[in-house]
């Protein structure tokens, strides 16, 4: 869902103010790269989603239960993914509104 402009210009507030309170930090922030440490997760999950689809369909036929093991699996990966994604989502919608809500506080009290 796009911003609208009053939106956008809070927005726009909030990074001004956050640049100029802290220089340092601003700069660090806009220069460093994401920490792939948290990715190891969905990585294996994203695997284990894969592995779980091929054993489900090469063992279907000759042996239902470990076809069944097989879609477990998948259906446990893409639940985790699914739900990784979501939080993740979730969280940054949270910090999003928190920080909207301030700044319009703000701005309200410089009125």
């Amino acid at each position: 869902m796009p911003l609208n402009d009053h939106e956008k210009q809070i927005l726009e507030e909030i990074e001004r103010q956050f640049y100029e309170q802290d220089p340092e930090l601003a700069r660090a922030v806009a220069t460093r790269k994401p920490r792939p440490e948290g990715t190891w997760p969905a990585r294996l999950a994203t695997v284990g989603l894969f592995v779980g689809l091929a054993v489900m369909l090469v063992s279907f036929s000759r042996s239902t239960l470990v076809g069944l093991l097989g879609f477990l699996t998948m259906v446990g990966s893409a639940g985790f993914l699914a739900e990784r994604f979501a939080a993740r989502y979730r969280l940054l919608d949270t910090r999003l509104a928190t920080r909207v809500e301030r700044a319009k506080q703000r701005m309200r009290r410089e009125r």
